[in-house]
């Protein structure tokens, strides 16, 4: 009902968004509440993002399976950031277009790149200096 909207939209606004009157709260519109609870849950992200980077970190050293191997090859095996952000904004956004299949490509272009250029310094051509 209205009234349980009503009444979700003060107690997030005085437990997550830093409110601390209902007046401040009854001001607000509902575009501005949506843009707060999005920014909030960026940082929810963020917090879970730092969180994950320590974890791995102190995983570097302990993480291996029976023949030796890290078990998580990089970083984004463990946590996608990029993921965890499409989530948030596609929950508030209808429009929105997701980063993280963008980030992949454009990661996998820029490894090929780098093999490329890394096998033309080994293997320069005849004349090349």
């Amino acid at each position: 009902s209205y009234e349980q909207q009503f009444r979700e939209i003060r107690l997030n606004s005085l437990a997550y968004l830093n409110f601390h009157s209902l007046r401040e709260i009854d001001a607000m519109t509902i575009a501005e509440y949506e843009l707060r609870m999005e920014a909030y849950n960026l940082q929810l992200v963020e917090k879970q993002y730092d969180s994950a980077t320590q974890a791995w970190m102190n995983r570097n050293a302990q993480a291996f399976d029976k023949d030796g191997n890290a078990v998580f090859k990089d970083f984004n095996d463990f946590f996608d950031r990029d993921s965890a952000i499409d989530k948030v904004k596609s929950n508030f956004e209808s429009d929105y277009q997701p980063i993280a299949r963008k980030s992949r490509k454009q990661n996998r272009q820029d490894i090929l790149l780098k093999r490329i250029r890394e096998y033309q310094k080994l293997h320069p051509r005849k004349g090349d200096s």
